[in-house]
């Protein structure tokens, strides 16, 4: 059965990756962005709404729906959810990806990225989720895949090489809201399930230079087979649910190869 299948940070990366394994399956796409051709990567990396929803297609979707919106603004987290409502109805699977870094020294890092992180980290995961699960509740039925990261754990991971405690800490609010949210759902046919990847973007490469990251970068998982896992876990029954997923999670369930 053709599903819908909303990733947000779709157009490179990890979400690139999820994207792709989706469109191998058949299944529509919803892709939420801020990259297109008229206002692509500051930075120059690649990937825009436009090149990606043309290259899904070529592998197998049949529909892909792609919207613009900077999901910092919790208000355009609202229109995406009116949207997608408006015109293809609730996702069946719901994969919040959309995250932003900021690298350097606690004092080095302003308020104003604190901010950033928090509202694309936390609360754009918030918004979305807030609008389609009464629509997944109703029907019983509904997948959520919130992509958080072990730099979350600052206590048994403490940030020495990378340091970027504005994603650790918003990552560590996402995860205490979804575990929180999974005890909510354990009696209703509404998987959530937490994924901490450890995978060699296009993101990675142009932040980890230098040769001191070389072994870190060579244990990261390629992002093809990592959507594939992601796409995996989408593909199991609701009883699938309320996990902690690292790459060795996955390797494990055969999953990640």
């Amino acid at each position: 059965m053709t599903r819908t299948v909303l990733i947000t940070g779709a157009t490179r990366g990890v979400g690139r990756g999820i994207a792709d394994a989706f469109a191998r399956r058949g299944d529509r796409l919803v892709l939420v962005a801020r990259s297109t051709d008229d206002n692509p990567n500051k930075v120059g990396l690649p990937g825009t709404l436009e090149s990606v929803s043309s290259e899904l297609r070529e592998l197998g979707s049949p529909d892909v729906q792609t919207i613009t919106a900077d999901l910092v603004q919790t208000s355009e987290a609202e229109r995406v959810v009116h949207e997608v409502r408006a015109s293809w109805g609730t996702p069946d699977v719901l994969v919040n990806n959309a995250a932003a870094t900021f690298i350097g020294p606690f004092l080095e890092v302003p308020l104003s990225r604190w901010k950033t992180a928090l509202a694309l980290n936390l609360l754009a995961p918030v918004a979305l989720i807030h609008g389609f699960l009464p629509d997944m509740l109703e029907r019983d039925a509904g997948r959520i895949v919130n992509i958080t990261s072990s730099a979350a754990r600052t206590r048994e991971h403490p940030p020495r090489d990378v340091p970027q405690l504005s994603y650790s800490a918003s990552k560590a609010a996402l995860d205490s809201f979804s575990y929180g949210l999974m005890h909510d759902l354990r009696d209703t046919g509404v998987a959530l399930d937490l994924v901490a990847p450890v995978v060699l973007t296009e993101s990675v490469e142009y932040h980890l230079t230098g040769a001191r990251f070389d072994d870190l970068k060579r244990r990261m998982a390629p992002m093809g087979p990592f959507g594939e896992a992601v796409a995996r876990i989408a593909d199991q029954p609701s009883s699938f649910r309320g996990r902690y997923l690292e790459n060795h999670d996955l390797e494990a369930l055969g999953f990640l190869v």
